[in-house]
C-alpha cells in the first residue's frame, strides 16, 4: 500500500492507495499515527483501496481513540461498498465522521 501526505495549515489528507491488509497494516499504523499526531483533523482518504482486513480496521480503531483521547478531528472519506459494509459490520462506523468523497469532507469538517 502507498500513502500519499497533502498537509496544510489546519488538516492533513492522507490519500491511500492499494489493499490495506495485514500486511500493509503495520507500516500504515506507524505512519498514519505519526501523522496524525502532528494536526488537529485527519482526513483518510480510501478512494484507491480496494480491500480492507480486519488488520486494516485494528489500524482505524487506533486513529478513532487517538481522536478522541486528544479531541483531535477524524475522517474517512471515498470508501467503496466492500469496505463500507466490513466497517458497517463491525460497528466502527457508529463512532468515526464519514463522508462520501474528499470533497464533502472538506466542506463539512473543514
Amino acid at each position: 500500500m502507498q500513502i500519499e501526505t497533502v498537509r496544510n495549515e489546519t488538516y492533513t489528507v492522507i490519500h491511500l492507495i492499494g489493499q490495506f491488509n495485514t500486511e500493509a497494516s503495520e507500516t500504515a499504523g506507524q505512519t498514519l499515527l505519526e501523522e496524525f499526531r502532528n494536526t488537529t483533523l485527519l482526513i483518510l482518504d480510501f478512494d484507491r483501496v480496494p480491500f480492507l482486513s480486519s488488520s486494516g480496521m485494528r489500524v482505524i480503531l487506533q486513529l478513532a481513540k487517538e481522536a478522541t483521547r486528544n479531541e483531535k478531528g477524524f475522517v474517512i472519506c471515498g470508501m467503496n461498498q466492500d469496505v463500507t459494509t466490513a466497517m458497517k459490520l463491525t460497528g466502527f462506523l457508529t463512532d468515526i465522521h464519514v463522508a462520501k468523497d474528499l470533497k464533502t469532507a472538506e466542506m463539512l469538517y473543514v
